[in-house]
């Protein structure tokens, strides 16, 4: 679905080859990922903007209300990895869903299975911690506290001591 540009907008034009920072929204990205992602800008067609990313170009049309500018002396470090031409695969072109670039610039899966695994990780942090613990965890734990303990207790032995006067 193609998002329609206000015709009063004041947006900027971008020029064809350009780079720019695309707007991820809340529900394709975590609270601690990047807001933006680095895009080429192919084309513009009707207020649309045909956008490309590292990982190839993104399947839909963005307005340019949800791209921003990159200053000049930043281009080269946002935008080196954004090839300027086309990819092609068997002869077709490399279109990657927009949700999907996002992931591979988190480097992580979809944002579904990122929100599932920081829940799980949440409540079992919380609530429903074993009850039973095994006895081999307890006995590596107890041995592992004690090597800790007598090394602190050889290192305190082996330091000199103060007298006051």
């Amino acid at each position: 679905m193609i998002k329609q540009s206000q015709k009063n907008s004041c947006a900027v034009k971008f020029a064809d080859g350009a780079i720019a920072t695309l707007q991820i929204p809340l529900k394709l990205r975590l609270k601690t990922e990047n807001e933006r992602l680095a895009v080429r800008i192919l084309a513009c067609d009707y207020r649309q903007y045909k956008l490309m990313s590292q990982f190839g170009r993104i399947s839909s049309r963005f307005p340019a209300d949800d791209l921003n500018e990159v200053d000049n002396r930043l281009i080269e470090t946002v935008g080196g990895s954004i090839l300027i031409e086309l990819e092609y695969q068997a002869g077709k072109e490399v279109i990657v869903p927009f949700s999907t670039a996002v992931a591979r610039e988190n480097s992580r899966g979809s944002i579904t299975n990122a929100q599932r695994a920081s829940r799980a990780t949440a409540t079992l942090g919380s609530r429903s911690r074993p009850a039973i613990v095994r006895d081999e965890e307890l006995i590596s734990s107890i041995a592992t506290a004690t090597d800790a303990v007598s090394s602190v207790a050889d290192v305190l032995a082996n330091l000199p001591v103060r007298r006051s006067r």
